[in-house]
C-alpha cells in the first residue's frame, strides 16, 4: 500500500548527477553546471576540478576563449578581488582599454603616413635668388665665351652658366661692360631648342623657346617669353607668341634668369639645348649651345683652299672642350662632287677647357678635272668622357668650296672666290662686323660680276627681325 502523502503525484525522475554538486535532499537540482546555485561553472563535471583542469590551465567550469568570462562572477563583478568596470554597453575590462588605446594610435599613425604619401610637398628651397646678387654663382662651372674687341662691352658675353634644379632652370650669364647702357636698348636672349621637334631656324638651331630681357640705361626693364607656334616656314619669326615673362635679374656686367616647367616643357630635359644671345641693334654675339648636364664642344672650321691637284688638307677644324673632358668617337660631314675624305684622327679625348686643331683632307684621284667639291663639317660624335651621355655640338665656320685639279677660267657663281684676285681694298670701319666691307670688285663683260667681302659673316642677320623701343610717356602719365 502507498504512502498516503505521495498519493496525487508521482515521483520525480531519475536525476543526472553528472557535473553537478550539493543536491539537498528532496530539492530538485538546479540547471546543469551550477553548483549550490551560486556560481556559473561546473565541477567534477565537464568544468573537471580537483586537480583535472581544461587545457591551458583553465578550472571552475567553462570558460570563454582568451579568458574573457560571461556576465558576473561570484555575483559581484569580481574576479580575483581585481574590479571590472561597468559600462552602458555591459561589462568592459581593462583589456579593452588598452585595445581601444592601441586601435586609436595605430589609427592616427596610418593617417599621417598617408598624409606623407599621398600629399603633395612643397617645392624645394633653391640656393639660387633672382636678385642681383651672383655670389651664389661663385662655385659653379661656367662655359667660357671669350673675348672679341670687334664687339661693343656689353655684348661681349664673357661666360655664363645653365643649372637645373627639378622644375626649374637657371642661367647666368657675364658681359665685359656694364649690360643695357644709354639711351637705346638691348637684349639679352636664351634660345631652348628641343632637338626632337621643329622650330625656329636660328645658326643651325630649332628654336622652340626665346626668353628675352631688355632694358635701357644701365637697368633690366622687361622679359618676355615665346613659344614656337610651328608653320612650314621656319623663318617666320611671327610664328612665335608670347606666352608670359619670367624672373631676372642684372647688375653691372651680370645678369642671371629663372625659368619653370610651368613655362618650359623639362619633359624633355637630357635633350634640351641652350644658347645665350646678346644683342644692341646689329650687334650680336652667340654662345656655344650647352645642356642641363656639364659639357660641350664647339668645332669651328676654317677652308685652307680653293683647288687641289691630288691629295691635301683642305679644312682645318678647330675643337674645344668646356667643362667636362669629352670623347670625339667620329666626325660628320656633308660632302659632294666627289673624292675621298681622309680624317687622320677619328677619335681622340679632349680635356675640359683644352682646344686641338685637326686637318681635313680630300682625295681626288680619278675625280675630273674642274669638279667642284664642297665638304663642310655637320656634327660631331662627342660624349662626356667614359660615358654614351652626348654633349651638346656647335659648329660654325663656312666649310669648303674647291676644284679638282683646276679652276675655271671667268667668273662663275659657285661660292669660291679665287677668279677675284685684284679686288678694291675698304678701310675697317666702326660699324658690325656682318656689314663692315673690307674689299670689293666687279666685272662687266657680257655678264656683269660683283664681289664684296665683309669683315664678318655676311647676311648674318639678328636673333629676332625687331628692334624694341623705349616706351614713351602718354600725356596722362605727366605729373602736375
Amino acid at each position: 500500500m502507498s504512502d498516503p502523502a505521495s498519493q496525487g503525484r508521482s515521483s520525480p525522475p531519475a536525476l543526472s548527477l553528472q557535473g553537478i554538486t550539493g543536491v539537498p535532499p528532496g530539492a530538485t537540482a538546479r540547471a546543469p553546471g551550477r553548483t549550490n546555485g551560486l556560481t556559473n561553472g561546473m565541477t567534477n563535471g565537464i568544468g573537471r576540478t580537483n586537480g583535472l583542469s581544461r587545457p591551458r590551465g583553465r578550472t571552475n567550469g567553462l570558460v570563454a576563449p582568451k579568458g574573457r568570462t560571461n556576465g558576473l562572477v561570484n555575483g559581484h563583478g569580481f574576479i580575483n578581488g581585481l574590479p571590472l568596470r561597468r559600462s552602458r554597453f555591459g561589462v568592459v575590462a581593462s583589456s579593452d582599454y588598452r585595445r581601444a588605446g592601441a586601435f586609436l594610435a595605430t589609427s592616427f599613425l596610418l593617417m599621417i603616413l598617408f598624409s606623407y604619401l599621398l600629399g603633395v610637398p612643397g617645392p624645394a628651397p633653391s640656393r639660387f635668388a633672382m636678385d642681383g646678387n651672383f655670389s651664389d654663382w661663385a662655385t659653379i662651372p661656367k662655359y667660357v665665351d671669350g673675348v672679341d674687341n670687334s664687339l661693343p662691352a656689353h655684348v661681349d658675353l664673357l661666360d655664363f652658366a645653365v643649372v637645373r634644379e627639378d622644375w626649374r632652370v637657371f642661367v647666368y650669364g657675364r658681359t665685359r661692360g656694364p649690360l643695357f647702357p644709354g639711351g637705346a636698348t638691348s637684349s639679352v636672349y636664351v634660345l631652348v631648342d628641343n632637338p626632337n621637334t621643329t622650330g625656329y631656324s636660328f645658326h643651325g638651331l630649332d628654336v622652340d623657346y626665346l626668353a628675352e630681357a631688355w632694358g635701357w640705361g644701365g637697368q633690366l626693364r622687361e622679359t618676355s617669353l615665346r613659344a614656337w607656334g610651328g608653320g612650314p616656314d621656319r623663318d617666320n619669326a611671327t610664328s612665335f607668341s608670347t606666352v608670359g615673362g619670367f624672373d631676372a635679374a642684372s647688375s653691372g656686367s651680370e645678369f642671371e634668369l629663372m625659368l619653370t616647367d610651368a613655362e618650359l616643357d623639362l619633359t624633355a630635359a637630357p635633350a634640351l639645348k641652350f644658347t645665350v644671345v646678346t644683342r644692341s641693334d646689329d650687334a650680336v654675339d652667340v654662345s656655344v649651345s650647352v645642356g642641363l648636364s656639364p659639357g660641350a664642344l664647339s668645332v669651328d672650321q676654317r677652308p685652307l683652299t680653293e683647288v687641289v691637284a691630288s691629295n691635301s688638307t683642305v679644312i682645318e677644324l678647330t675643337l674645344t672642350a668646356y667643362v667636362a673632358d669629352v670623347d670625339i668617337r667620329g666626325l660628320v660631314f656633308d660632302h659632294t662632287g666627289g673624292g675621298t675624305v681622309v680624317i687622320p684622327n677619328p677619335q681622340f679625348r679632349l680635356s675640359a677647357g683644352a682646344a686641338r686643331t685637326e686637318g681635313i683632307g680630300i682625295d681626288v684621284t680619278g675625280v675630273p678635272a674642274g669638279s667642284l667639291i664642297g665638304l663642310r663639317l655637320r656634327d660631331v660624335d662627342a660624349f662626356i668622357a667614359g660615358t654614351n651621355v652626348r654633349v651638346p655640338v656647335t659648329v660654325t665656320g663656312p666649310g669648303a668650296r674647291l676644284y679638282a685639279q683646276s679652276i675655271p677660267a671667268g667668273h662663275v657663281i659657285d661660292g669660291v672666290f679665287a677668279d677675284w684676285t685684284a679686288p678694291s681694298v675698304d678701310p675697317n670701319d666702326a660699324v658690325p662686323a656682318s656689314v663692315d666691307i673690307l674689299e670689293y670688285g666687279f666685272n662687266v663683260s657680257s655678264d656683269a660680276f660683283f664681289y664684296v667681302g665683309t669683315r664678318g659673316d655676311v647676311l648674318a642677320g639678328a636673333v629676332l627681325p625687331e628692334r624694341r623701343a623705349i616706351p614713351t610717356a602718354s600725356p596722362s602719365d605727366a605729373t602736375t
